[in-house]
Order: structure tokens, then sequence, then C-alpha cells
């Protein structure tokens, strides 16, 4: 009965598309990608892949969805979808590629930072934004931009190799600032429990 109402929902989304507040019914879209991850998570289709599964996986999910993109293409924050069967193709698609990759990257020494990364999602979701303006105020160092250029909304220059920039600063100031804010914590509880002894 969920799996009906999300693809109603589904429905209505993709039909809200064609109205006036059309970008809003991706709330409605969404709603049947939760519902099959529920049931993917539920029928133990989520375990670890052997090498040779996630590289089959990744390779079907990377055709199927260049084979969909030449019939059109996906934009899920302005709810633009071809048809609601081209949004769950793709979808099922891009999200078995993603984790067939997450399972080859997993063997790797870049899963242990990989899973700070994601364990700290949160510090840097609240501060890659300000960590942004110390790439942007390197910029207007180096270009001679006015000041006011600190004002853009983003990131000034990402092309020539900036966007890489932006997302080291972008990950790692964040988890420096949650670390300095959970040594200062820790450190605080210290001397607190110090005091009252």
């Amino acid at each position: 009965m969920k799996t009906f109402i999300c693809f109603i929902c589904l429905l209505v989304g993709w039909l809200l598309y064609y109205s006036p507040i059309g970008k809003y019914g991706n709330i409605f879209s969404v709603l049947i990608l939760f519902q099959i991850g529920f049931v993917a998570k539920k029928s133990g289709v989520q375990r670890n892949l052997s090498v040779r599964n996630s590289v089959i996986i990744m390779l079907v999910g990377a055709i199927i969805i260049s084979i969909m993109h030449m019939f059109g293409d996906l934009s899920i924050n302005m709810n633009r979808l071809v048809n609601p069967l081209y949004f769950i193709i793709c979808s099922i698609s891009g999200t078995a590629m993603c984790y067939a990759v997450g399972c080859l990257l997993g063997r790797t020494p870049l899963a242990s930072g990989l899973s700070y990364m994601g364990k700290h999602t949160l510090p840097i979701v609240m501060f890659h934004f300000a960590a942004f303006k110390l790439v942007t105020v390197l910029q207007i160092l180096i270009y001679k931009e006015p000041i006011e250029a600190l004002e853009t909304h983003g990131y000034l220059y990402s092309n020539g190799g900036w966007w890489i920039c932006y997302t080291i600063v972008g990950i790692v100031v964040p988890l420096l600032i949650y670390l300095l804010y959970s040594k200062v914590k820790t450190l605080l509880k210290t001397e607190k429990s110090v005091i009252h002894e």
C-alpha cells in the first residue's frame, strides 16, 4: 500500500511540474525513492558486494544512465522529470552504481577517511560556505579583485582547478572546526569535573 501511495505522489509531483508551483512538486516526487530504499533494505539487497559484482553493477548502471540520457535528463531541484518511469529507472540505476562504487572504495585505504566524513556530515554542511570564503579571499588577492567580491554567494571562480581547492577547503576546514570544538568541549568538561571535586 505504501508503494502505491508513493507512486501516486510521484505522479502528482510529475504533474505539478507543469503548474505555476512546479519546482515544489519534488516534495511528492522523491517519496518513491525513500520507499524503494526501504523495500531494498527490507529485502536484504544491501550487502557487501564482491569486487566482480561491484564492477558489473557499476558498469550496467553507467550504461543505463548513458542510454537514458539520450531521451532526456533529470533535475530534482527543479522537479523536471521526463516521466515517472524514466525517473525510477535513472534513480535505481544511479543508486545501484553509487552503492557498487562504495563497496569498491570500502576495500581501499580511502574507506576510513570517507567513513569519518560520513559520520561528520553535519559540520561539513554547516560550515562549508564559510570555508569557501577562505578560497575567495585567496582569489581576491591573486586576481586583484575588489574586496566586495567576498560577498559573492558560493564561489568566485571555479574554473582552472579552483573547484578542487573549494572541495578540499570545504571539507577539511569544517572538519578542523569540529575537531577544535570537540577538543574545547572535552577540555571544559574535564576542568568542570576537576572544579567540582
